[in-house]
């Protein structure tokens, strides 16, 4: 019964953030929103909803390190895995992004720090000001808004809602189902929340990876959609589980060494101006690393 609710909650968890990143996005036309504005606040926050709302629930439940690692396994999927599987299907352009990679570098320190610490009102606020600081140069970035019409109809209204109900409740039976089956493996519940339930959350970065790369156009988007993603992840909902003031006696040093490392991988890249599998490789290689230390440090 636990792989039949984990199975359901991927399904529920997929269904709302398609239904919700729909709805929002032709909400956002309607309202005129540039198109980097829907690229960023809409796409990025709403393939990131599954990562809320599984965190947000686990952190309510007091289950703070499966909220954590969560956090910290879908960074590490996206920047690593997404990127990565990518760049060895096609190159990625990799133009423009130094102020998003200097945004990635002390995002990642601040969120580093708040773990190390303590998650609190006071780590929760510094993380959401930077985010709010991050929306607002990453908008004043392009002025013109798109020129296409958008009718209003009332049905991407029900979308949003009918995909924030199903995140809820996926959200709900991810956690449940990981627990009892980290249980029944008799593997942490940490570490299967990095492993699993994040690879499980990062789906819809990874459908739309995908897609991207089998239209072959915009490949562009596979990135700025990954970096806005986890900037989403380490910013917001971190910064959002503030209200809970908890303490983790898991400082999540391997997690935020491979997300630096990849960061670096990213730099190497700009300055080829592309991702190629000379530096998908690394990443994918790093990532099957991370995996293999943490089940056997868990065993």
């Amino acid at each position: 019964m636990p792989y039949l609710l984990l199975f359901l909650s991927l399904v529920l968890l997929y269904l709302g953030a398609e239904l919700t990143l729909n709805g929002a996005e032709n909400i956002g036309r309607y309202f005129k929103l540039s198109s980097l504005a829907i690229g960023v606040i809409l796409i990025g926050f709403g393939t990131s909803l599954p990562e809320l709302f599984v965190s947000q629930i686990a952190s309510y439940q007091k289950i703070y390190d499966v909220a954590l690692a969560n956090i910290m396994g879908s960074n590490i999927f996206n920047l690593l895995v997404i990127l990565g599987i990518v760049a060895l299907i096609q190159k990625i352009p990799v133009v423009d992004i130094k102020q998003q990679i200097i945004f990635q570098f002390l995002a990642t320190v601040l969120g580093f720090l708040t773990i190390y610490f303590k998650v609190n009102l006071i780590s929760g606020f510094i993380l959401l000001l930077l985010f709010g600081y991050y929306l607002s140069k990453t908008l004043t970035s392009e002025s013109e808004p798109d020129d296409d019409e958008t009718e209003f109809k009332f049905k991407y209204v029900v979308k949003f809602f009918l995909g924030i109900f199903s995140l809820y409740y996926g959200g709900n039976l991810l956690v449940n189902s990981a627990v009892q089956i980290s249980e029944l493996l008799q593997i942490e519940s940490r570490v299967f929340s990095a492993i699993v339930v994040a690879a499980g959350t990062s789906l819809p970065e990874l459908f739309t990876a995908l897609i991207t790369v089998v239209k072959k156009k915009h490949l562009n988007l596979v990135l700025g959609n990954v970096l806005g993603s986890n900037m989403f992840n380490i910013l917001f909902i971190l910064g959002s589980l503030g209200v809970y003031n908890f303490s983790s006696s898991y400082k999540y040093y391997l997690e935020f060494g491979a997300l630096i490392i990849g960061y670096l991988i990213l730099v190497y890249a700009a300055r080829k101006k592309e991702l190629a599998r000379i530096g998908a490789i690394p990443m994918v290689a790093l990532y099957l690393g991370v995996v293999y230390y943490l089940l056997n440090v868990s065993a």
